[in-house]
């Protein structure tokens, strides 16, 4: 857990690579789960404010597959990537469900219908996806 301190006040002072190896090294050490996700969910962060968007996507899917206390903001992180950077509103769509299914809330609402107006405009075969 000193790393873990370590680890975030070097995120804090903006030293954002630091952090990231320090986060990763206490994730290769075998963290205690009250701690694990946090510290995943960190990192995943780092990773996509640095432009890592393979590795942070990869982080907050292995995230969203477990239950965990980050895994509703891992799948919003997922569906944010998915309408924004791939354009692919009905991966999108099922981030939203899936985070929904486990915790509602009005800004997931607005978010699915925000989608699913997307998916209506969008070409057929994602109109058919997102309807499923």
């Amino acid at each position: 857990t000193d790393l873990l301190g370590r680890a975030r006040w070097l995120q804090m002072s903006g030293r954002r690579d630091e952090a990231l190896q320090l986060f990763r090294r206490a994730v290769d050490m075998g963290l205690p789960d009250e701690h694990l996700f946090a510290a995943l969910f960190a990192a995943g962060t780092i990773e996509k404010k640095q432009g890592l968007t393979h590795a942070a996507i990869a982080t907050f899917t292995d995230l969203s597959l477990s239950p965990n206390p980050f895994r509703i903001r891992a799948y919003e992180e997922l569906a944010m990537h998915y309408e924004h950077r791939e354009r692919s509103f009905a991966m999108a769509l099922e981030c939203v469900r899936a985070a929904r299914a486990i915790e509602d809330s009005a800004a997931l609402a607005r978010r699915q219908e925000r989608l699913l107006a997307r998916c209506s405009r969008a070409p057929r075969m994602t109109r058919r996806l997102a309807l499923n």
